[in-house]
């Protein structure tokens, strides 16, 4: 990662008061989930059933949100009618979800492609690879809405797990000013919370709010999980309504969640962990684009959750490096159906990738997101310069049967026939699966992630708590957060891809005591 400069430092200190407040739902414990990595060790199948009884609980709670649901769909109607667009703005994993969102539309409304519009913090190089500085910086939320044309006829729905991120806040404050059409901020904490943590939020304003607060991670704090699938649900009924009520569509849901035999999915999970260990790697491969998208995100996700190293990128000056000297991603992904970059670009989100392509920031332009190849002949699907052997994970779609298969494993899942719910269906297999993967490989102790990528303020934060506790639960130190914290911006630096920041914290302190 990206060294973290004095600035930066001084700029998480300014905002760092509201992080000492700890009663959001998305930063708690989950009881049921304590004992996970435990689990992923000793009895895989009874992980996934755990994992998938957290998941099942929070859609479960969704049901108390209907109102608000159907709120925030007569907003969108209202908006369309009047001939305004609907912008979806999110960070990371958010942001991601808009992406999903705007496609899930399109294919509901071939007709109507180009009345709802995804913004990703970064642009949408934020797929594949995270730009550093975008979620804590409001100036650049504004930017970006300027700069994708929003008007005063348009309705701006931010999605903030936390409901905390100054890219987010600035955005949907601007659109208050600027648009006739209130905004919605989309969020998995009560709004009480919110504001005691930030007594200067514009949620205490005129904004209009969809507090999902279903109930805490299945991992703590890794709101790409149930967080997100509760945004997913509420805001894709919103923005493409089903035949059937709103309660109707989310007890569906849960019905076709809870009678998948998720854990026909471990046998996969174990050799891909056996592989990972080997230090080998895997392309995913499938032939369906949606199911490609969500496979991006998941893939993704997994290098700030987990501090892997991310895609690599063709185009990018690490590719000039000598072979002894390149960084592999342990993961790939390959869309089968598609034949170059272009193609398989334009295939996953219907048009090309929209690049900000700002002077300061390289990762924004156009010829950056080109380096990442995803296509069947892409250098990885080829695999021309690996240091260890490639597998082939394969998640094909054929008749509205999903199979996924690794070496001589395969498992299958019935595909519900709306589009959302597959979607949903998809989310929940590939998170249980990276998950429960990961924590078969030691990335967390109890459900508290030890190997964080801490890019942002937040995940500082996390990394820093986490480091407390540790050393509180493991060793009976109670040491103070601004010591912590000093350490872990001496260690950001020298942090290597598959470390743990929050171990080799802990072993410093422990070193100094």
């Amino acid at each position: 990662m990206q060294a973290i400069t004095q600035k930066q430092i001084n700029e998480f200190w300014q905002a760092h008061k509201r992080f000492l407040h700890t009663n959001l739902t998305t930063e708690s414990q989950n009881q049921l989930t304590k004992n996970l990595s435990q689990l992923c060790s000793s009895n895989l199948d009874q992980a996934f059933s755990l994992f998938k009884d957290v998941e099942l609980n929070a859609i479960n709670n969704l049901l108390q949100y209907s109102d608000r649901i159907a709120e925030l769909q007569q907003a969108i109607i209202t908006c369309l009618k009047q001939s305004g667009k609907i912008y979806i703005i999110g960070c990371g994993a958010s942001a991601r979800l808009a992406v999903l969102l705007r496609r899930l539309w399109e294919i509901s409304n071939p007709n109507l492609i180009g009345l709802v519009v995804s913004i990703c913090s970064g642009g949408d190089i934020s797929l594949i690879s995270s730009v550093e500085q975008f979620e804590d910086s409001a100036e650049f939320g504004i930017k970006q809405l300027q700069q994708q044309d929003f008007t005063a006829n348009d309705l701006l729905i931010g999605l903030s797990a936390s409901g905390e991120s100054p890219f987010i806040l600035s955005s949907i404050e601007y659109a208050l000013k600027n648009s006739k059409h209130t905004p919605w901020l989309v969020c998995n904490n009560s709004i009480v919370d919110i504001f005691k943590r930030n007594l200067n939020s514009i949620i205490n304003s005129k904004i209009k709010t969809l507090a999902l607060n279903v109930g805490e991670m299945a991992l703590t704090g890794s709101t790409r999980l149930q967080a997100t699938t509760a945004m997913q649900i509420a805001v894709g009924i919103a923005l493409c309504p089903q035949s059937s009520d709103i309660q109707t569509y989310i007890n569906q849901i849960y019905t076709m969640l809870r009678d998948i035999k998720i854990t026909d999915l471990a046998k996969i999970t174990h050799i891909e962990s056996s592989l990972l260990k080997n230090q080998e790697y895997i392309l995913y491969t499938t032939n369906e684009n949606l199911l490609g998208l969500s496979m991006l995100s998941d893939i993704t996700e997994r290098a700030p959750t987990f501090n892997i190293t991310q895609f690599e990128n063709y185009n990018s000056e690490a590719a000039r490096l000598s072979e002894d000297k390149k960084a592999y991603s342990p993961f790939y992904l390959c869309l089968t159906n598609t034949l170059n970059v272009d193609e398989a670009w334009r295939n996953l989100l219907g048009t090309p990738p929209i690049c900000l392509n700002w002077e300061a920031f390289s990762e924004t332009r156009t010829n950056y997101i080109q380096g990442f190849d995803i296509s069947k002949n892409s250098p990885r699907a080829k695999n021309t310069s690996l240091p260890n052997k490639q597998y082939h994970e394969n998640w094909i779609i054929d008749k509205d049967i999903l199979t996924i298969s690794l070496e001589d494993k395969s498992c299958s899942f019935e595909i519900p026939t709306d589009d959302l719910s597959a979607t949903i269906l998809f989310k929940m297999l590939l998170n249980s699966h990276s998950t429960l993967m990961f924590g078969v490989l030691g990335a967390y102790e109890g459900n508290l992630m030890l190997s964080l990528k801490p890019s942002n303020f937040k995940l500082m934060d996390r990394a820093i708590r986490y480091t407390q506790l540790i050393l509180k639960n493991n060793y009976k130190l109670n040491i103070a957060y601004d010591k912590v914290a000093a350490i872990l911006f001496e260690e950001i630096n020298q942090l290597e891809p598959n470390q743990s920041i929050v171990m080799k914290v802990v072993q410093k302190i422990k070193t100094h005591i």
